[in-house]
This record gives C-alpha cells, structure tokens and sequence, in this order.
C-alpha cells in the first residue's frame, strides 16, 4: 500500500522495525476464532492505543499514529479479499476459506531437510529457509506424529509454521520470549502448573499450551488462542493451575487481566484456581492496577534488571543460546481463590527459591 509505504520511509529513522509484525501479531491474538477470516491477517482491526503511543514516543504526532493504524485495518481487510479471490477464482472475494481451507494451501509447499553445520536442519521452499536446533525439530515431529497427523504434510507444515512465527520477530524475540527452565520447573513442583497460556509450538514447555494460530499450530498441540479457550472454559467451573508470560502489550495485557479477575470471580470457591502471571515492570498500566488491586492477589514479586533471566524466543534455531539476561524489571503476580490457595501455597521460602532459580 502506497500510502504506508510513504509513511514508513518518511519516519524511517524513527519508526521501529517490529511495528508492523507487533501489530498483526496483536491483532490476530485479540481476534476472536469466529470472527478469522485469514490465518494471519486480522478481519476487523481493533483500536491499537499501545501501537499509537509507541509511534508518539518517537516523535509521530497522534493523529498520524492514528491514522497508520487505521489504514494498517484498510490494507489488512483489501488483502484477505485479494486472497480469497485468488484462492476462489469465480466466486465472491467476501467469501472466506475457512482455516482448514488455508491449511491445504500450505499442504502443496514442497519441503526438503538438510542437516547444516551447527547440527540443525534446514527445511526450504524456493528462496526461503528457516532452520530448528535438532532439539526442536525432533521434539515437532514427535508431537505431531502423536496427534496422529499425516505424516505426507508433516514437513510442510513444520515450515509453514516457523517461517510464520519467524516473520512475525521481524528479528526481534521479545514478544515469544519465555520463562526460564529452572524457574518454570520451580513453579511445575510447587504450583502444579497444567497449562502455559501464551506460547507457541516453537517454544512451549508444557505439554498442555495456548498459542496465536490455531490453524497451523494444532498440529503441534496447541488448544488456540488463549483467548478462545478461556471463552470456552468461564462459566464452566474450571479450576487449575496456569501459567502466563503474555506478549509485553498493552492491550493483550489488560485483556488477559479481565480475563483472570472474572475467572476468579465466577469459579466457585472450593475449585481450586491459581494463576502465576509474569509482566514487564511498567506499574503505570491498567493491567499492573487490575492485578496488584485484585482480591485474589496472594503475592507480588519484583525481579530486578539483570538479575533474572527469560528463555530466548528464537530458541528454535540452532545456533541460539537458549537464556539471556533480563534487560527490564518484571513483575510476577500470583493470583489464587481460596482453595487455589490452599492446594498451591506461595510462601515466603517459595519466593526466595524461585529468586534463586530465576
């Protein structure tokens, strides 16, 4: 779109690389499964005020920030029906393929491993490449072939979704950076944590895990979008013990938080619901206000800059170290009803081990 592409190269010195895949990895993370009508680009693009404040710390006047996005929506809704006419040649471009739809298309990919020099594998189509650590590509497969998936697709799928989780870091890791092993085994032992609530195949500790893209992504495990799981499951008296490391975005943020507060009020009080949140340490946010003035709140911990660690998002690829200082402050959060906090008990000794491990 001629129109963005003016305004990028005009702000070129300001505008940061990762503004576009935070936006459409944002978007379609809020977008609810009814409403998708593309695997990756958002039908109905939903106000972005964090994307809009993010331009203005750089100079970008409000009403240019606002009008980006706004046509960021435009571009996106034009796209899907360029390529629901494409993959439907003679009928209505408003006419959606559903996601098993797009999954064929992914399904004519031709894809052939290669192992490379840092005992990784390759796996190509055309020009593009994406690379796993060994680790991880045995670990894929082995999920996938679990699930009793058809091994004819396995590869090209396996491609479909790195390539696309890859385009969405544009380079940068930080929103699929994870918890680290020890700290995640710490709070597994203590808090019998069932379920990772943003994660994705490429970097998902749990067995059990929510993740952006339903469409590819199950068939590596994932139950979807947290946000459509957690639709499904209020209401129903599920209780459990959830892990949850969201993307550092304000409106995912705050979205997440409701979702916590009103699952806690509407679960009865003798199934047992706890809730370990992981937050970036901006205590100027309204998720940071709903969560410290929650009443289910057992527990706040601060872990200082530098002195905890986050397992890296791109920790798929071969030649990745797999944990990297902490480069802010974070805040965890440990939110229980009263039988969540009698069951899964945060005391002062479990703080100061998780300190330790972190």
């Amino acid at each position: 779109d001629e129109a963005i592409g003016t305004f990028c190269r005009s702000h070129a010195q300001r505008v940061p690389d990762c503004v576009i895949p935070r936006w459409l990895f944002t978007q379609k993370l809020l977008e609810l499964a009814p409403d998708s009508k593309d695997p990756v680009l958002p039908s109905s693009a939903l106000p972005d005020a964090g994307l809009e404040h993010e331009l203005a710390k750089v100079g970008i006047s409000r009403s240019d920030a606002k009008s980006f996005c706004k046509k960021l929506g435009r571009l996106a809704a034009d796209k899907i029906k360029e390529l629901n006419a494409l993959r439907n040649p003679g009928t209505s471009s408003d006419s959606p393929k559903t996601m098993s739809d797009a999954v064929e298309e992914e399904d004519k990919v031709v894809v052939v491993p290669s192992t490379t020099q840092s005992g990784g594998i390759t796996l190509s189509y055309k020009d593009r490449s994406v690379s796993l650590s060994k680790h991880s590509y045995d670990l894929l497969c082995e999920t996938y072939r679990s699930l009793g998936h058809d091994e004819e697709n396995l590869l090209n799928r396996l491609f479909s979704l790195t390539a696309r989780y890859e385009m969405l870091g544009n380079g940068s890791e930080g929103l699929h950076a994870g918890l680290g092993q020890d700290g995640f085994r710490h709070l597994q032992e203590n808090l019998g944590l069932e379920r990772e609530c943003f994660a994705s195949p490429l970097n998902r500790t749990l067995p059990n895990y929510c993740s952006a893209f339903m469409d590819i992504d199950r068939f590596f495990g994932s139950s979807g979008s947290f946000f459509d799981f957690s639709e499904s499951a209020l209401g129903k008296g599920h209780g459990g013990s959830y892990e949850m490391n969201p993307p550092f975005v304000e409106e995912v943020l705050l979205a997440t938080a409701r979702i916590v507060e009103n699952w806690l009020e509407i679960t009865p009080q003798d199934v047992p619901l706890s809730f370990t949140i992981f937050l970036p340490g901006w205590d100027d946010t309204p998720a940071y206000d709903v969560f410290s003035r929650s009443r289910f709140r057992r527990k706040l911990m601060e872990l200082a800059k530098g002195e905890h660690t986050y397992r890296r998002g791109f920790r798929h690829r071969p030649e990745h170290h797999d944990e990297t200082i902490a480069y802010c402050k974070s805040f965890v959060f440990f939110l229980q009803n009263d039988a969540g906090a009698a069951k899964w008990q945060v005391t002062d000794g479990f703080d100061s081990e998780l300190r330790r491990v972190m």
